[in-house]
């Protein structure tokens, strides 16, 4: 296939590796990278189906209503968004400018990998409002119950931090199952009785009921 516009998956703005936890919004990447859109939704198409990228939905109670917002997009490989940022352990200790996305991307990718052999077999989602409160990730299981997380770059967690979550909680009612920050203290802290701030070595905890405060079995 001839390609008449660079495709780059990284290393210029615009590009996914740039917009990694955000809005993908094909008519602002096509401005920015000067490509028309659908040149551009054929390229995001490549590198989806070679997974090189995955696009998370947005969550809302009509299904109908899923794919008419916007999406966000991540890289499969942490490591791979991280050469293309230019990012070193050096660089990223020194500079927090670029970590809460790439924290959130690797967030993402070990949830994912650890739902391929869970039991709820989750879906995948990200929730937003026109008002602004938003929650990283949402879980919803085939009974429609639903997890929400958030990813928080930082060792100290505040009332702020669970905004989004207890909006989520509001608007979804009696689905609402727990909800989690997942961030890189060492305490665990209770917001609520089903709202809590999790150390992110809970991930990889050998108890169970540890993995299932994250939503995973």
């Amino acid at each position: 296939m001839r390609q008449k516009h660079p495709g780059p998956i990284g290393g210029s703005d615009g590009s996914p590796a740039t917009r990694v936890g955000g809005l993908l919004n094909f008519a602002d990447v096509s401005r920015s990278m000067a490509i028309p859109q659908t040149t551009l939704k054929r390229y995001f198409s490549i590198l989806e189906a070679t997974f090189l990228i995955q696009v998370l939905q947005p969550w809302s109670g009509n299904l109908g209503q899923r794919l008419i917002q916007t999406p966000k997009v991540y890289l499969n490989d942490t490591g791979l968004l991280a050469h293309l940022l230019g990012l070193n352990p050096d660089r990223l200790s020194l500079d927090g400018t670029p970590v809460g996305g790439v924290f959130e991307n690797f967030i993402l990718m070990e949830l994912r990998k650890q739902s391929a052999w869970s039991e709820t077999q989750p879906g995948f989602f990200h929730w937003r409002t026109a008002g602004g409160r938003e929650v990283d990730i949402v879980l919803e299981d085939r009974a429609g119950r639903i997890v929400g997380i958030e990813v928080k770059a930082g060792a100290t967690l505040g009332g702020t931090d669970v905004r989004g979550l207890q909006a989520l909680k509001e608007a979804v009612g009696h689905r609402w199952l727990r909800g989690v920050i997942l961030y890189t203290g060492t305490e665990v802290i209770p917001f609520a009785a089903d709202i809590h701030g999790l150390p992110i070595s809970h991930l990889w905890a050998g108890d169970p009921c540890q993995k299932k405060s994250a939503g995973v079995k």
